[in-house]
């Protein structure tokens, strides 16, 4: 995959160049961990419901991309894209085979996944969903003392149906969505649920709940593609990859509201389970915290502090998780 971050920041800053009625947030923190992280996140959205996402971001161990376009009409259908590309690895606390040693607990590796897709209208307010998807990885031989997941390259086709009544796919205050779908690759099978509600109470809050299931057949587990806990959008309260199995199941509950003009809050709860089989929950899950809102146009800046039974995490991004 040499070569592919050049092609996903030409792409990401292309996108933004294109689109300069957007907007554009900048992004600038620091850890001892990570050193000196920058870079820039960009969003908009157009009058037929079409939204566009970009974000860049480059520290020392690399870079991460990713960009979005999803709802675009052509013709009787909406069409979506969806690029990533990183370098940077992740963290990662779960179990480690004999003999295996994480400098600071971080895996190195290259990760590239690219999603197309079509909504095809059927009735009842129900669509068809009809994708492929393709998963790259490749870990860094240096950096990490011994293999730790194979190297992938796989193309999957995916088919579903999906039913979605929000007023906005980003940031939704009101309205339902509910997604069945299944993606076959070569050697792993995936099946996903996701069932969302939002309902507006006064004044100018909502609750937002989320009903999520994932399941990963296979003869191996694999990272980029099982469910982890400590993950960015669900079960925050953990480290990041302590737990990584084939099912996952859980719910999210959200109380979103406005505390002041420049700041809204969302506590939030989430409980579930995972373990080796489909709808197996092994080891449970618990995870609670408040998420931070700064609006910024249509865009809000998320700083969020997360706990679970033996953990704490800090998040910073953009928007609501779901």
């Amino acid at each position: 995959m040499r070569g592919y971050h050049c092609i996903a920041t030409a792409l990401i800053w292309g996108f933004i160049a294109l689109s300069v009625w957007g907007t554009v947030v900048p992004v600038v923190s620091y850890s001892k961990n990570t050193g000196l992280l920058g870079g820039v996140f960009y969003q908009d959205s157009t009058s037929d419901g079409s939204t566009h996402q970009a974000l860049l971001l480059s520290q020392k161990r690399g870079i991460s991309t990713y960009v979005s376009r999803r709802n675009m009409i052509l013709g009787p259908v909406r069409w979506n894209i969806d690029l990533y590309y990183t370098n940077m690895g992740s963290y990662y606390y779960g179990p480690l085979p004999a003999g295996t040693v994480l400098n600071d607990d971080y895996l190195m590796y290259q990760n590239v996944w690219a999603k197309w897709g079509v909504e095809i209208p059927l009735s009842h307010g129900w669509d068809g969903l009809l994708g492929l998807s393709y998963t790259g990885y490749i870990e860094d031989p240096i950096a990490n003392s011994k293999p730790l997941f194979t190297n992938q390259s796989d193309v999957g086709v995916m088919v579903g149906i999906q039913r979605d009544t929000r007023n906005r796919e980003i940031n939704s205050t009101s309205g339902y969505f509910n997604t069945l779908s299944a993606t076959l690759y070569a050697q792993r099978l995936q099946l996903v649920s996701d069932v969302r509600w939002f309902v507006p109470l006064p004044p100018k809050s909502t609750l937002a709940t989320r009903v999520y299931t994932t399941y990963t057949r296979a003869s191996d587990r694999h990272i980029a593609y099982d469910p982890c806990a400590g993950s960015y959008f669900y079960m925050r309260g953990y480290q990041p990859n302590t737990f990584c199995d084939a099912f996952i199941g859980f719910a999210q509950v959200e109380y979103r509201f406005e505390w002041r003009s420049f700041m809204h809050l969302a506590p939030f709860i989430e409980a579930g389970g995972m373990g080796p089989q489909l709808f197996s929950m092994n080891q449970p899950l618990l995870s609670y915290g408040l998420a931070i809102h700064i609006p910024i146009g249509p865009v809000s800046l998320r700083i969020e502090p997360a706990f679970s039974n033996n953990n704490r995490a800090f998040y910073f991004g953009f928007n609501h998780v779901f």
